[in-house]
């Protein structure tokens, strides 16, 4: 059985940030960092739901995220604006990446077609 990595909630909060800052690719942050798939998906949700408070160990506090650990309004909107951020750069790299294969399409094709006509003369 795998070794089980202990992390705090410092390295936590590093793993998602890096996560949300390197256009959300998990597997990048799993050669880094050394943890699961699914550990991380769990403390990304943990932390658009409650912050950074929401990467704290609290196994043996017996009580959750109460009312004193919501998190306040512009603590929520820095969150949601983060994420947004990422998903930006995100959507920026795809539409970069198929204006470059679509290009490429049209090369071809314009390559092609001009090909055909000589056959034809």
């Amino acid at each position: 059985m795998a070794k089980v990595r202990q992390t705090t909630c410092e390295e936590r909060l590093e793993i998602v940030n890096y996560y949300l800052d390197n256009g959300a690719d998990c597997l990048k942050v799993i050669r880094r960092y050394g943890v699961s798939y699914g550990q991380i998906y769990s403390w990304i949700n943990k932390y658009r739901q409650y912050g950074a408070a929401g990467l704290q160990d609290r196994r043996g506090t017996g009580r959750g995220l109460g009312e004193a650990d919501e998190l306040g309004e512009t603590e929520r909107l820095r969150v949601e604006n983060r994420l947004l951020r990422a998903s930006i750069k995100n959507l920026k790299e795809e539409r970069h990446v198929l204006k470059k294969h679509l290009s490429y399409l049209e090369r071809r094709i314009a390559g092609g077609q001009a090909g055909s006509e000589e056959h034809s003369a």
